[in-house]
């Protein structure tokens, strides 16, 4: 059953990075590579702000939702009324902050354009990815996938190539932004008439005030850490857009999007693990944690290997197929793949730790990377350019990985789920 799971969930999570390979791949093909450098840019700016807009309830309601199904199922839908209202206030304030600063102080050409079209993406990539946490806490998991990946991607692509065919190429970093904004936009809306279905049929309770104390006592430190998880990934791109010239942040981003196929099977781990270990954990079923930990870890490892190999083979060849500036992000490629291949041996440490009321001690193992990994982008970007933000990004990734597994390891309170 949970091979059948993760088979199911991989292979949603591979239509969906496929498809999102593809449409890069068609981007860059298409846009100048200033204008892709520029595209990855703010687009990595608007999954920063959606990771912390909402308090974390995105990630927190793989935990508390499958715990109110026991305890509380009327108030299920209560909790999500108020998170998608929380979401979409932090979405507009944070939006409103960082792209009025873009504004005035960065982008040259289509600045209003570009402003308003990075705040619209930015709120409904918010609102989208709150959906995606609330179809994986009902333990469907693989639709939150296709949400996340593989519907928008497949109809990014679809109005990419329907504008080409219609005469309409999209040439400017703008036209991409928006196009995507309104593809979550409509996303949205058709996942809200889904989950409708999902909430068991209960008098929907009111929310105390203790109510919301305990919630966001578990959705804001997961904020804090999925949100700093994600700039560990994301900070090297929007540093390298303040660092360097705009034609290298096009180089490293097509190298980074292509090597995240490496991490297909681990993502898809996570989704089947997550929940699960939350409820071993509420159970206190530490011998089913362990023989769920070890299952996952092998076929993370096992899979990411397989993936790296195939990587290191076919992305050179990819390369002959686009503009020879795409070849500066060679090495960087090389060195993201190896860290996410050494990345998967160790398993999912740090969402052990989230799933098992450690939140707050892989937090600060994950200040400790992130700020690990904004030293080494200072240090080596100057130096090495995009291969040094590279080597920044997969370092940090494993001190944190790494730390989060030796700690599952020695704690007293896992110790006999890790034998």
């Amino acid at each position: 059953m949970l091979f059948r799971l993760f088979l199911s969930a991989a292979f949603a999570n591979a239509i969906g990075l496929g498809l999102g390979f593809i449409t890069h791949l068609t981007l860059a093909y298409f846009l100048p590579i200033e204008e892709y450098g520029l595209y990855s840019f703010i687009f990595s700016i608007c999954v920063m702000i959606s990771l912390f807009a909402g308090f974390g309830f995105h990630a927190s309601m793989q935990r508390i939702i499958p715990s109110l199904e026991i305890s509380a199922p009327h108030k299920i839908k209560a909790l999500i009324v108020k998170s998608r209202s929380l979401t979409a206030l932090t979405a507009t304030l944070c939006g409103l902050l960082v792209f009025s600063a873009l504004y005035f102080f960065y982008f040259e050409k289509n600045a209003l354009y570009l402003a308003i079209g990075g705040f619209s993406l930015a709120f409904f990539m918010s609102l989208t990815r709150l959906q995606v946490g609330i179809f994986k806490a009902f333990k469907k998991g693989t639709l939150g996938i296709c949400y996340d990946t593989v519907f928008r991607e497949a109809l990014f692509l679809l109005l990419i190539w329907g504008a080409f065919l219609g005469g309409m190429i999209i040439i400017q970093a703008a036209q991409a932004i928006y196009a995507f904004a309104i593809i979550l936009a409509t996303l949205f809306v058709i996942s809200i008439i889904q989950i409708r279905h999902l909430v068991p049929p209960h008098e929907t309770a009111s929310v105390t005030r203790e109510d919301m104390r305990a919630w966001l006592k578990i959705s804001l430190p997961m904020m804090v850490l999925i949100g700093t998880q994600m700039l560990l990934h994301r900070a090297d791109i929007v540093m390298l857009g303040f660092m360097v010239d705009i034609e290298n942040v096009g180089a490293y981003g097509f190298a980074a999007k292509i090597s995240q196929a490496a991490t297909i099977i681990f993502m898809a781990g996570t989704t089947i693990f997550s929940p699960r270990a939350a409820g071993y954990f509420q159970q206190t079923n530490l011998s089913a944690l362990r023989g769920l930990y070890k299952k996952m870890q092998t076929l993370m490892m096992v899979g990411t290997i397989m993936i790296c190999i195939a990587l290191y083979f076919l992305y050179p060849l990819l390369l002959h197929f686009f503009d020879p500036a795409y070849g500066q992000g060679l090495m960087a490629f090389n060195i993201l793949i190896a860290g996410y291949c050494l990345n998967a041996t160790l398993g999912p440490s740090s969402y052990l730790m989230v799933m098992t009321r450690h939140e707050m001690t892989i937090m600060w193992v994950t200040f400790g990377a992130l700020f690990l990994n904004v030293i080494l982008n200072l240090i080596l970007i100057p130096l090495y350019g995009i291969t040094g933000a590279a080597i920044a990004t997969a370092v940090s990734l494993n001190l944190r990985n790494g730390i989060g597994y030796f700690i599952f390891l020695t704690d007293k309170h896992l110790k006999e789920a890790s034998r």
